[in-house]
């Protein structure tokens, strides 16, 4: 008994020792711990010292990097902003021929009018999505409307005609041709200009912006503006003739005629106010398929005063579609006719038209640009009767039409399908042609 108790005052005795020793080796471990490095965490240096509080050695001597590189990430509080992209706007434009009403187009939509209603809508039914469906639509209006309903030579034809066009969806219309002093001549020495100001009067009342008819010397120099998302397109208008009729010099009307002056002059001024610049021109020779030499100098005139398209029409029959280079690298489209929209008149190729569309594109940064550029023929049919006024598309026109228009039973003057097709082949280069499908989804 006593020797189990010796034994366990023995062991009891070396435990007391192994305690102290172990307290003693923990005070020494702990005086040898070096200092807890100090970061800062402003910025992404790391400063870690190794010198104890109290020594007196000085800072640069002892201090030296650790031996584990020690890193912080700093979060910034700052809204980092960056610059929206800029933005690229795309704006369809479509633009339309000669809209050359005779009296059978008024004697068919009264014979058709809906409780004495006149409306021409049934001759532009087939092209009328296609036109509905543009951000900005073109047409040059060859006759004035000033309520009558007369035909060549001197031509005036209803207000309803401006409803209709309305109604398709045209947002511009020229009336600077041969025909603009039309009304107001009584086969006297001058022409009193009246039907112009009554015609833009008609067309406006309809919300459609008109060009080529001037009040007066302020009213020229008042370049048309149509905006489409920021972007402004200027329109300017000039006729080559006013047949043989002149304007009375007493009246303030301008007429806004093909010469250098003018043209440098409403150029200049379009260029102030407008991101776009497109020329609406009436100008070559009547029934001819070729275009003149003075068509040619203008249009490079055009393109070297940086035009970005002209629409050209008079002759009634389809010309060349083609790009011209101007001054300073600039790119100019030029259609120099885009023959009869409507026209009762007398040889095949009158009665061949088409739409031209195109895209205008504008970048910050970037000068605006053209492309996208297409033309959808059109065939523009009246029977025996001078009746059937309707537009088509020339796809969908065959020959046994052909064989029962007018061009072919009145005048005698027989056509294919094909032979429209080959001629517009020879004018319109064949990635500009299109399919009515093109346009409508089909």
């Amino acid at each position: 008994m006593r020797k189990q108790k010796k034994t366990e005052l023995l062991l009891l005795a070396f435990a007391l020792c192994f305690a102290v020793a172990v307290c003693f080796a923990f005070v020494l471990i702990s005086r040898d711990e070096p200092e807890v490095p100090v970061i800062n965490d402003v910025t992404t240096d790391t400063v870690i010292s190794t010198v104890p509080p109290d020594t007196d050695a000085p800072m640069e001597e002892i201090t030296e990097p650790p031996t584990e590189a020690v890193t912080t990430e700093v979060v910034s509080t700052d809204v980092v902003t960056t610059a929206p992209p800029p933005v690229e706007n795309v704006i369809s434009f479509l633009a339309c021929g000669d809209n050359l009403l005779y009296r059978p187009n008024t004697f068919e939509a009264d014979e058709r009018a809906n409780y004495g209603k006149r409306s021409y809508g049934f001759t532009y039914e087939n092209i009328a999505p296609v036109i509905a469906d543009a951000d900005i639509a073109f047409i040059n209006q060859e006759t004035l409307l000033c309520g009558g309903n007369t035909g060549y030579p001197l031509f005036n034809s209803p207000f309803e005609v401006a409803e209709t066009l309305k109604e398709l969806g045209f947002d511009i219309a020229n009336i600077a041709t041969n025909h603009m002093l039309d009304v107001g001549y009584d086969y006297g020495a001058y022409s009193t200009g009246e039907g112009i100001a009554v015609s833009r009067s008609t067309l406006e009342n309809n919300g459609i912006t008109v060009i080529g008819g001037y009040l007066d010397d302020d009213d020229f120099a008042t370049v048309r503006i149509i905006e489409r998302d920021g972007v402004k397109i200027g329109f300017i208008a000039f006729t080559e003739s006013t047949n043989t009729i002149t304007l009375d010099p007493a009246s303030k009307i301008v007429i806004p005629y093909l010469t250098e002056d003018n043209v440098r002059a409403s150029v200049a001024r379009a260029k102030e106010v407008a991101d776009v610049i497109i020329v609406s021109a009436h100008w070559g020779v009547d029934s001819s398929r070729n275009v003149s030499d003075t068509q040619r100098s203008f249009a490079k005139l055009f393109a070297d005063l940086g035009v970005h398209a002209v629409i050209g029409h008079h002759s009634h029959v389809v010309h060349p579609i083609e790009w011209i280079e101007g001054k300073d690298g600039n790119k100019m489209l030029c259609a120099y006719s885009l023959g009869n929209l409507i026209g009762i008149m007398e040889y095949p190729l009158t009665i061949l038209g088409g739409i031209l569309t195109f895209d205008i594109h504008t970048l910050d940064g970037k000068e605006p640009w053209i492309d996208n550029v297409g033309f959808v023929p059109t065939v523009y049919n009246y029977n025996t009767y001078y009746r059937q006024n309707v537009i088509y598309w020339l796809e969908d026109y065959t020959d046994e039409m052909a064989e029962k228009h007018g061009v072919y039973t009145i005048y005698n003057n027989k056509f294919t399908v094909a032979e429209l097709k080959d001629y517009l082949n020879t004018v319109v280069p064949s990635n500009v042609l299109r399919s009515k499908n093109d346009y409508l989804g089909n």
